[in-house]
């Protein structure tokens, strides 16, 4: 029986590829699909479905409407703060509400941190670096770090190596000044930008306003 499925797997997995690539093959792509690509969780086939599908994005007249056509927010009624019944689920795309919940699937871990003046973000990990620092501080409480300690350096370093990183651009800041310039590239590749947009971009990040932050990353 476990072995009819197997069959069964790979068999789909083989004509679910050979459709993507006929469909790459035959589907134009336009500049959205770039800047699609940079976003983290849209591969190639939900990105190529959101271009697809989406069509021209000035249609939809506010963020809220075009959730509600990708079946992003729940279909249900309030009055006076109670739920009274729900809409029509299927309302909406079905292929967007598809490539939504693939790209959420692929989603990193993410974390709300406090930085510099005390300004809230978002930083996404692996799920596998969330989960162990999801479980330590749990467990602790916070996740303490003594950046003087010599134990983190030695990590760091190791964590450099590991990710094919400059081991002599010691510090935590340094792999900043990699993941700046490397991002950088990629975004003026992936989206197909120029280079104010794809600075600012970075910057966002990085958790930072102004685009001129990242160009002392870049060493400009």
């Amino acid at each position: 029986m476990a072995e009819n499925h197997l069959r069964t797997m790979a068999f789909l997995k083989k004509t679910i590829k050979g459709i993507e690539q006929e469909v790459k093959s035959q589907a134009k792509v336009r500049k959205e699909f770039k800047i699609l690509q940079t976003i983290p969780g849209i591969g190639p086939m939900p990105g190529m479905t959101i271009m697809l599908e989406v069509g021209d994005i000035r249609r939809f007249p506010t963020a809220g409407n075009y959730s509600s056509y990708c079946r992003c927010v729940k279909s249900q009624k309030i009055s006076n703060s109670k739920k009274k019944g729900e809409g029509n689920r299927k309302n909406g795309n079905k292929y967007l509400s598809w490539a939504y919940v693939e790209a959420a699937n692929q989603m990193k871990g993410r974390f709300e941190v406090q930085g510099k003046g005390g300004k809230i973000r978002d930083i996404r990990v692996s799920l596998e670096t969330y989960k162990a620092l999801k479980e330590t501080i749990e467990e602790k409480g916070s996740f303490p770090l003594d950046f003087n300690d010599r134990s983190y350096r030695n990590d760091l370093e190791k964590t450099a190596r590991f990710i094919d990183e400059d081991p002599e651009n010691k510090g935590s800041h340094g792999l900043r000044w990699n993941f700046a310039q490397n991002r950088f590239s990629e975004v003026q590749l992936k989206a197909d930008v120029n280079e104010i947009q794809a600075l600012s971009i970075v910057s966002e990040e990085m958790g930072h306003i102004r685009a001129s932050i990242t160009e002392h990353y870049l060493g400009k």
